[in-house]
């Protein structure tokens, strides 16, 4: 493994941006997950935009996978409450994520990811309130892989703005 080197990168600024800016927009609309649009600036920022634009939307399509799929099991299990059920709706609405992400053609470690949203929309709630936090959090990732969309394309116009100054200077 490379060791890293002791400094601030480009794409390090890039995430920060991105992140304060997630936070400043939950400011305005109390609704966003904050913790999830992070989440989705830290997997998604890649430093150009078309690699960003790419990881932002395997990050849509493998947590409406594992939100869709968590939906379905709590539809179930809130048909039919029991315990024992949960544990075989868990590991068949698991399964069902890796196929739906693996039918999507996203990356196969994206599979593990599109489980994590499952496993998170079906057991941090309870009851009924797990179905709007699964459209929470869908809503979240897409905030964040917006924001982390415009400010790599707002990073990227930049340098080149100045790397054209610099070049004209030279002249």
């Amino acid at each position: 493994m490379e060791k890293q080197k002791f400094k601030v990168s480009a794409l390090d600024i890039q995430m920060a941006v991105a992140i304060g800016s997630c936070v400043i927009l939950s400011y305005f609309i109390p609704y966003l997950q904050v913790m999830t649009a992070c989440i989705a600036v830290l997997l998604c920022t890649q430093g150009d935009l078309p690699a960003s634009w790419k990881a932002g939307v395997t990050r849509i399509i493998i947590t409406l996978v594992g939100g869709l799929t968590a939906v379905l099991v709590v539809g179930i299990s809130q048909l039919f409450p029991d315990r024992w059920l949960v544990v075989l709706l868990t590991m068949a609405g698991v399964l069902l994520t890796f196929l739906g992400c693996k039918l999507s053609g996203v990356p196969a470690f994206s599979n593990r990811i599109g489980a994590v949203t499952f496993i998170l929309v079906v057991f941090t709630k309870g009851g009924a309130d797990r179905i709007p936090f699964a459209l929470q959090r869908l809503v979240s990732t897409l905030a964040g892989v917006l924001i982390v969309t415009f400010v790599v394309f707002v990073w990227n116009l930049l340098r080149k703005a100045v790397v054209e100054k610099i070049s004209s200077a030279k002249i």
